[in-house]
């Protein structure tokens, strides 16, 4: 049964401006990691293994397949930079995330990091990642303008959403539901199943 527990801290980050979007754009990714701007401050991710490409893979389809079937909008994976904040600048990279139709990036908006927050960010948690580091993302999403906001959490098999209203936790055997993508349902156990997809999914 899905629960409901409180929202993630919303507190501001105070720091020195640090790094630019500016500069940052200049830096070439390391080898075997990803980088991220944090208020300034550049973090490197670990690149993702295979699970987590999968569960990500999974998700992305799931959301498709529901705007396929006439909601419309667009769907993006692969880390995407979305800037969540300015001065000093954050850029992030949601796993997946989607845009309704009516607020879709332009074709010259597409080719840059994006300003205007998705109406779903979700990040897929991998297991260099601390749960503190997730939530504080997911109060970063939800501040910057997405209304809602996934942590998919695969050693638990959980789902965690959260809006400006708490959280649902939906778990294994709960049928994963969204207030923002209406008529949105996925079974959550075929976010973690391995090999061929349900028919109805």
């Amino acid at each position: 049964m899905a629960t409901l527990t409180e929202s993630p801290p919303t507190d501001a980050v105070t720091q020195s401006t640090g790094v630019t979007l500016e500069e940052f754009a200049e830096m070439d990714d390391p080898v075997d990691a990803v980088l991220e701007l944090d208020a300034g401050e550049v973090i490197e991710v670990t690149r993702a293994k295979h699970r987590h490409g999968r569960i990500c893979n999974r998700t992305a389809h799931a959301v498709t397949r529901w705007l396929d079937r006439g909601p419309g909008g667009e769907v993006a994976t692969n880390d995407a930079g979305v800037i969540t904040d300015e001065v000093p600048d954050s850029l992030r990279g949601p796993d997946v995330y989607y845009f309704c139709e009516e607020r879709m990036p332009s074709d010259e908006e597409e080719l840059d990091w994006l300003r205007n927050l998705p109406d779903l960010c979700v990040e897929v948690r991998s297991p260099s990642e601390t749960w503190a580091s997730c939530v504080r993302k997911a109060a970063e999403y939800l501040e910057a303008g997405s209304p809602e906001v996934w942590i998919v959490e695969p050693d638990r098999r959980e789902v965690h959403v959260y809006t400006d209203q708490g959280t649902r936790v939906f778990t294994e055997s709960d049928m994963l539901v969204s207030e923002t993508l209406e008529g949105f349902s996925v079974p959550v156990a075929e976010l973690f199943r391995r090999g061929k997809l349900s028919p109805e999914v």
